[in-house]
């Protein structure tokens, strides 16, 4: 059957030479997922899932393992494709029925229904209103949150422009980012949770199944959708692994930065891996590295990042209550301070702002990529007016999400639009998952598909998000 063409013409070749197994190559290849994490660290595991533990209790939190666990489970399965032909796997959706644009649109748009909205931005800034207010912000201080959010937002989007390499920006960031936020939330947890609020966390993760009478669906299923990365923004992994030459990424070239970067020659377009034996045993050694990458590098510290913020806000928030309006991301430091004073207040005020405002940056550059990576596809003419130079329609997508960004960013609650976009991530998960099946097996060597027992793993994970997105939208109706 002839494949859709998208792009230039795919031609056969064998995939590249994986590096050995090393820990100095692993720490090199291992940036993506550090990335990711920092991403994931944000709406979810800072707000959406503690904010619900405290509404629930502690035993809500196997949505959030569970959740994690699948994606693992799919992100491998994006980056299957990746490996195996050094395409974006949102590249990869173009090439299946009924056509590359019907795709591109549908997809982009749930891409900026999800993550076009910087409610991160305006989050961080409330962190920061905060600190220089002493206190919770309030809706009297409304504005000045507001013009702190454009501040960071700016902030956000100029530091896309420098690094040589975007993912370099990026890993930077995240390594730095991750390491102070889970050894913070670690050591106040240790300090000020008390021995039966761990084991009640740690009984939360297992509990599977249980969903607490009159639950607002809204929340619960945006823990779903946000636990560990959340819909697209798991998508964008196949992209970054492609950056960063992993398989035939090393083949494809990367986006780089606009201000310390070069042009480069940049294909969303991959290769037809060769079906053969040499390139069998290099596909199965560039997946071990990804396995290694998703089952521990991304799993356990993204399942901590989860349970540590809970198991604190639980212990130092009174249970059931509603938290919400402007001084949200600032309510980890109101409740350290009562316990430890201003240098408690001083230290979460910078946690919760650092976690938020690094996962803003990791956003901008989600929607930017993958919409790039969509139009540079299917247009030919964009990409002779850009003169083979994907940075000029890179940033010229920044630009506008900038624009779009500074319109919409003082609209609404933040945290409810949050919930919202995390349950819009559940039918991203949804579709991409089945999606994702179809490609792996129609397009891939059979030494390069995924196993039986994988494949039937992949669909339960759409189906649980499915369910989500279903409760959420029944709920909506209403």
């Amino acid at each position: 059957m002839k494949e859709i063409e998208v792009g230039a013409p795919r031609e056969e070749a064998d995939l590249p030479t994986p590096p050995s197994l090393t820990l100095r190559n692993y720490l090199l290849y291992s940036g993506p997922t550090m990335v990711a994490i920092g991403f994931g660290i944000g709406a979810g595991e800072l707000l959406l899932g503690p904010v619900a533990a405290v509404k629930y209790s502690l035993v809500i939190l196997w949505i959030a393992l569970v959740s994690i666990v699948f994606q693992a489970l799919l992100n491998l399965e994006y980056i299957r494709y990746t490996i195996a032909t050094g395409e974006p796997a949102v590249v990869g959706y173009l090439r299946t029925k009924p056509s590359p644009k019907f795709w591109g649109i549908l997809y982009s748009t749930i891409l900026l229904l999800q993550l076009g909205w910087p409610y991160l931005a305006f989050l961080s800034a409330t962190a920061l209103v905060s600190a220089y207010l002493g206190r919770l912000a309030g809706p009297g201080e409304a504005w000045l949150v507001v013009v702190a959010g454009y501040i960071t937002w700016s902030i956000c989007l100029l530091l896309l422009l420098f690094g040589g390499r975007v993912l370099r920006m990026l890993e930077v960031v995240n390594w730095i980012g991750v390491l102070f936020i889970l050894f913070s939330f670690l050591l106040a947890s240790l300090l000020l949770v008390p021995v039966e609020k761990w084991f009640e966390g740690l009984g939360g993760l297992v509990k599977i199944g249980y969903i607490p009478r009159g639950a607002d669906w809204l929340l619960l299923g945006s823990v779903a959708g946000y636990a560990g990365l959340g819909g697209m923004a798991n998508v964008i992994l196949s992209s970054w692994y492609k950056d960063k030459g992993f398989g035939a990424g090393k083949l494809t070239g990367y986006i780089s930065t606009l201000i310390g970067g070069r042009r480069v020659t940049f294909r969303t377009t991959g290769i037809k891996p060769r079906d053969s034996p040499e390139s069998a045993v290099r596909f199965k050694k560039w997946f071990m590295w990804a396995c290694i990458d998703q089952y521990v590098l991304f799993t356990f510290p993204s399942i901590l990042a989860m349970l540590l913020p809970s198991i604190l806000l639980s212990s130092l928030v009174e249970p059931g209550r509603d938290i919400s309006g402007f001084g949200v991301a600032a309510i980890y430091a109101d409740a350290v301070a009562k316990h430890i004073g201003l240098v408690g207040w001083i230290w979460m005020i910078l946690v919760a702002f650092w976690t938020l405002f690094t996962s803003q940056i990791s956003v901008a550059d989600t929607v930017s990529r993958q919409i790039t990576e969509i139009v540079w596809s299917l247009s030919r003419s964009l990409r002779n007016w850009a003169k083979g130079d994907v940075r000029r329609v890179y940033y010229l997508v920044l630009l506008i999400y900038v624009i779009w960004g500074s319109i919409v960013i003082n609209i609404g609650q933040p945290l409810i639009v949050a919930m919202i976009a995390g349950n819009i991530a559940n039918l991203a998960f949804t579709l991409t998952a089945f999606h994702q099946l179809y490609l792996n097996h129609k397009y891939l060597p059979k030494y390069a598909r995924p196993s039986k027992l994988k494949t039937i793993l992949t669909a339960i994970a759409g189906l649980f998000y499915l369910s989500f997105f279903i409760f959420f939208i029944l709920k909506s109706l209403r």
